[in-house]
């Protein structure tokens, strides 16, 4: 074993190295012919090595590169000399080989620690687990014989794969090597012309295998290690094979190495610190820093950040503005977007999300995978205008009311669902596309779906369309999971699809190509093992699944560049013209140790691996070489100016020792220092510093008027836009065009709205208690306005209807506030800024198409907010409605409707939608029947209704308490028995309410208003100012009737048959009198306040009863009224004065 040790400076290397490298490209004679030594240099990076190999190149033109190796490369060249085994490629295909056997020894109780059942699933995260805790312990040198109850099985593992395959497991590579090694015996080309080995400095926390290695070659080879002075235990020194005295002469020095004065002495640094104000702004002035530089003729700069291989977003977008090319990082496969889809269609149909509504709706947008070809699809036998499509809205409704969350079992629930009539929908023919196309879907999809789901297509009643009533065409694929998968990418149209992409177009070309590669191998090694490929659904959509997480996209370097972007572990052992360091902040230098799970701290000081201190030790050593690796280095630091971030440790050990330099660095002059140009010196701890301003504030005046600037010195393509807008803020004349001439307003409609608010007129002045009409035009929201009224309302202060004009807009009058009746919508001026107004409904363009039929939900919308109304009516810009495990208040809204309505029909003997002729029993008070009865069939009619509450979890659980008044437990109970009930929960107040109206019939529950009356579909309530019908449809919860004779008679025969007229006549008699109910469910009890808003902000109620008027002549609407089903169930009613 010959090993001498040499201590180097810092810096550039000794010029003997480089000199002794040119001799021996140039001249190949052997050193006993006066030829100079034949050395090996072993570098510290691939950069330093082809930096290195670059001068050389400078100088003579003729490289010997395979004198020039980095510790990796040499290590692969003497395994190829050994002859050792051929590597298994390290990937998804092996582990997944390698995780099948462990399985199998998993169920012989070959990890009893792990895994002490012997019939419970080995899941693929163990695997992992102990594969990378015994990779690491290799790596670092540790026994064999360490962690033995676990990783006995591992190896055991890992000999049987090598013994199959016929190669070697990449764990294995550092041990065969050193085994070869130490075997004298056996021949290692690569030394056979080699008088010695030139070790250049190493990072102190190289894995302790590399040392071993190093020892073992040094009994074939001598070497000769160059390191750096000062403490070897603070990391200083660099790594030692060992720690053996350096030379100090040369006539210590080994013959093959050329003789020099042995030298450690550092040379002077000329490192600039630019402090920063903030941390997020580095990028930006590292941009301007680097554009200075190339501005300056400067050729060869070198940018180092931590993350260099990930950089932040904001990096690249600054570098990318100065043509800087940055790598492109090791990412997870699935970020391919074929991947991803591929794996969406699996997840589809396996996975603990399978089939939930976000899925599908994702599935059913994406337009990258296609499961089948709409063209192969047979025509609709009955509608060749019907294609399978889906529709967003429908799937939304569904998930929504019948709660199909996603998970196993819920396709029956869908099937069922999108399989039921649809004719009583908003869109039967969106319902049958949507189901269709969810048939076809499922038949694509059946050679990877669940067996028992697979068989749900079968069932006629699932295959009949929904409005129709035919059977819908649909082929179902029979194949293996492989077979599908290679259909699935034989329908990919590649070309097309890469063009449309955002990102590169390789990308997405190379995930697809990695991926069908490693399921390939993974074949193979099956085959081998005599292992059959997966007939199972479920194991297969696993074990790709796996593939895809486990996959990795390969790390692309970027081309030569001016400008290179690399991590201080890249830059060890270089030099440059110039270097910029940048986030030396702890934040950015992680210095924490990760330790493996199952290797506990005990067992870890036991080893001596992994050292806490070895990130720390690294972190010094890197830094030192950085500050001596240019000819001027640069660091951008945030730490002192801005204290949310913290500098990492060795930096701060570093200023204490070096005082900061005084001089400017090359890039800056005396005149940068101006506001206008960013650059500032300002006295921090007594010392003069560089300051970079990343935006610096101003005011500007024209003389008639101020306006504070905001100037921002970055050069992205945003800053020069930023620059551009001082420019016009000064009236001066921009060097581009602006992308919108009346963009810049938008963010003032705001500022504008809120003005014009507070300008809206309040105090009203004179004798009248309400604003004039004049006011009209300036009210431009109603949230001002009190509508509602309270007690506070009715003394000494004028009724709203006795105001003689028309809208009444109340304020403060003496002091009063007086009510408003609700004035919308309204029509404010517009500002006389096209722009602005164009926005808010004064567009000269094409008016939107009014729609011939109104719902009370979408006029609503309308009065509440034009601009609402144009976004969620017309274009549909609704947010996505996904639910949750939480039981949706529409939901909940719907099943008590649904229940208590049902109730009352069953009781009453009524059909949904229909007015019953027979008013016996009159209502639920006067029935007969009890209220154990009542709740019985609305416990039934919830079953019904709501299948999923069958389901044990904590929703359905909450639920029954509150519905019923029982828990998940005894309901599933009550299902088996189906005992009479005692009231209970929400139910049990709907009975209680009900008993106490006894006087109020039902007639119809869900009348439905316009439809199929008069011409076509919609009521009539009037003519618009242009002239136009207006016609509304909707469903009315509750109409009751209520005796209008004194010996309760519902119906006098002597009334008119006439329409009733909007004002008062007293020619007109009613046959009968109508009470119109609105049900709304809520959480918890909220008084009247619901009712009053009904009454006086809503028109539902009000379309309602007119409506209801115009299709029956002859009938009055005297009430109308919210039914408030909270904790308490309430019927609020507001019945006209004159038949109280």
């Amino acid at each position: 074993m010959e090993i001498t040790l040499e201590q180097i400076p810092r810096g550039p290397l000794p010029k003997w190295i480089l000199e002794q490298a040119i001799r021996q490209s140039i001249d190949s004679r052997p050193k006993s012919e006066g030829g100079p030594s034949r050395i090996l240099f072993i570098h510290s990076s691939g950069l330093s090595r082809d930096r290195f190999l670059d001068s050389i190149s400078e100088s003579t033109g003729i490289v010997d590169r395979s004198a020039h190796l980095t510790l990796n490369g040499l290590c692969t060249k003497i395994y190829a000399d050994l002859r050792e085994p051929r590597m298994l490629p390290d990937g998804p295909s092996l582990e997944l080989a390698i995780h099948t056997i462990m399985e199998k020894k998993a169920s012989e109780l070959a990890f009893p620690l792990l895994h002490p059942v012997d019939n419970r699933r080995w899941p693929i995260s163990k695997t992992r687990t102990l594969l990378g805790l015994e990779s690491i312990l290799r790596r670092h040198n540790a026994p064999l014989e360490t962690l033995e109850e676990h990783l006995q099985g591992v190896h055991s593992s890992i000999d049987e794969i090598e013994d199959i395959l016929g190669g070697a497991h990449p764990s294995r590579f550092y041990s065969r090597l050193i085994e070869g090694i130490n075997d004298l015996d056996r021949k290692i080309f690569s030394f056979d012309f080699v008088d010695g080995i030139l070790l250049l400095n190493h990072p102190p926390n190289l894995d302790p295998i590399f040392v071993e290695i190093l020892e073992g070659i040094s009994s074939r080879v001598p070497i000769h290690q160059l390191c750096y002075s000062g403490s070897h235990r603070l990391g200083y020194h660099g790594m030692l094979i060992h720690d053996i005295p350096p030379v100090t002469s040369s006539s210590d020095l080994p013959k093959w190495i050329p003789k020099h004065d042995p030298s450690k002495n550092d040379s002077s640094t000329n490192v600039h610190r630019i402090h920063i104000r903030e941390s997020s702004s580095s990028s930006r002035v590292t941009a301007r820093i680097i554009k200075k530089y190339l501005e300056s003729g400067e050729s060869d700069i070198l940018l180092v950040h931590p993350s260099a291989n990930n950089l932040p977003a904001e990096w690249k977008i600054e570098l990318a503005s100065l043509g800087v090319p940055v790598a492109s990082e090791k990412a997870p496969l699935r970020t391919s977007p074929f991947v991803h889809w591929i794996s969406s269609a699996i997840n589809l149909a396996h996975s603990e999300e399978c089939f939930s509504l976000e899925s599908l709706l994702s599935f059913a947008v994406q337009r990258t995978v296609k499961l089948f070809e709409n063209n192969r699809i047979s025509s609709h036998p009955s509608n060749s205008d019907v294609y399978p499509i889906p529709d967003r809205e429908v799937l939304e409704t569904l998930a929504r009311d019948r709660r199909l969350i996603g998970g196993r079992g819920v396709l029956s629930d869908w099937l069922r669902a999108l399989s039921s009539d649809a004719s009583e929908s908003r869109n039967p023919i969106n319902h049958e596309k949507t189901q269709w196309w969810f048939l076809c879907t499922l038949g694509a999809l059946s050679p990877i779906l669940d067996p028992r789901d697979a068989e749900l297509l079968k069932e006629e009643t699932y295959r009949k369309g929904c409005f129709s009533g035919v059977e819908l065409p649909f082929d179902i694929l029979e194949c293996s999971p492989d077979e599908w998968l290679n259909q699935l990418v034989s329908m990919l149209d590649i070309e097309e699809l890469s063009s449309q992409f955002d990102g590169k177009r390789e990308d997405s070309l190379v995930g697809l190509q990695i991926l069908m590669s490693e399921i390939s191998k993974l074949r193979e090694y099956e085959e081998s093992m005599s292992v059959p490929s997966p007939d199972n659904s479920r194991i297969w959509c696993n074990q790709i699944q796996s593939l895809i997480d486990a996959g990795v996209m390969p790390e692309i370097n970027p081309p030569h560049s001016t400008v290179l972007v690399k991590t201080p572990d890249d830059l060890l052992g270089c030099r440059a013209s110039r270097v910029i360091v940048v986030e030396p902040t702890a934040q950015e230098w992680d210095l924490r140790v990760t330790i493996p799970p199952l290797l506990y701290e005990e067992e870890r000081q036991r080893l001596g691996i992994l050292r806490p201190d070895g990130p720390i030790r690294h972190a010094r050593h890197l830094l030192r070489s950085l500050f001596h690796s240019g000819e001027e280095v640069i660091i951008v630091d945030p730490t002192i100016l801005d204290e949310s971030s913290p500098p990492v440790a060795p930096y701060v050990e570093h200023w204490r020792e070096v005082s900061e330099l005084e001089g400017l660095p090359t890039f800056l002059s005396e005149d940068d220092f101006t506001d206008a140009l960013g650059w500032s010196k300002i006295e921090i701890e007594g010392h003069l510093r560089i300051v970079a301003e990343d935006r610096t504030v101003r005011s500007y005046s024209d003389g008639s008027s101020t306006v504070v600037i905001e100037d921002s010195h970055g050069v992205s393509w945003r800053s020069e836009r930023s620059s551009e807008g001082n420019l016009l803020l000064q009236r001066h004349e921009t060097t581009t065009l602006p992308l919108s001439y009346t963009s810049s307003l938008v963010t003032l409609e705001p500022d504008l709205f809120s003005d014009r608010l507070q300008r809206q007129p309040s105090i009203i002045t004179g004798s009248n208690a309400y604003h004039p009409d004049s006011v009209q035009e300036f009210i431009v929201s109603t949230k001002p306005l009190t509508m509602i009224p309270q007690k506070k309302h009715f003394t000494d202060i004028p009724k709203p209807v006795e105001n003689p004009t028309w809208p009444v807009i109340g304020g403060f009058w003496n002091e009063k506030e007086t009510l408003s009746i609700d004035p919308r919508p309204i029509f404010p001026k517009p500002i006389d800024l096209e722009s602005i107004d164009s926005r808010h409904g004064f567009s000269s363009g094409e008016d939107w198409v009014v729609p011939e039929v109104w719902s009370p939900s979408r006029l609503n919308s309308w009065i509440g907010c034009g601009r609402r109304g144009w976004l969620s009516q017309a274009l549909f810009a609704n947010a996505d409605d996904i639910p949750d495990e939480e039981l949706d208040v529409r939901t909940r809204g719907v099943l008590i409707h649904e229940v208590s309505e049902g109730m009352i029909e069953d009781t009453l003997g009524m059909t949904r939608s229909d007015e019953r002729t027979s008013f016996e029993p009159r209502s639920i008070a006067k029935s007969g029947k009890k209220p154990n009865e009542l709740m019985t069939k609305m416990a039934e009619l919830l079953d019904v209704h709501a299948p999923w509450l069958s389901r044990a979890d904590v929703v359905t659980d909450e639920r029954l308490r509150d519905l019923v008044g029982m828990d998940d437990e005894s309901w599933r109970s009550w299902l088996s028995k189906r005992s009479k009930l005692a009231p209970s929960g929400r139910f049990g107040q709907i009975i209680a309410a009900e008993f106490g109206i006894p006087d109020s019939v039902p007639i119809s529950m869900e009348y439905k208003i316009g439809k199929d009356k008069g011409k076509g579909e919609g009521t009539i309530l009037g003519k618009d100012k242009s002239g136009s019908e207006v016609k509304v449809r909707g469903s009315i919860d509750r109409v009751d009737l209520v005796p209008i004779g004194e010996n309760g008679e519902l119906i006098d025969e002597t009334g008119s048959d006439e329409i009733a007229p909007l004002f008062g006549n007293k020619k007109w008699k009613p046959k009968r009198l109508v009470l119109i109910r609105d049900m709304k469910t809520a959480a918890k009890d909220r008084g009247v306040k619901k009712h009053y808003n009904a009454l006086l902000e809503d028109v539902q109620l009000a379309i309602y009863a007119r409506a209801w008027e115009i299709e029956h002549p002859g009938d009055l609407v005297i009430g109308v009224g919210v039914t408030d089903i909270a904790l308490e169930t309430v019927h609020h009613i507001e019945l006209d004065s004159e038949w109280t």
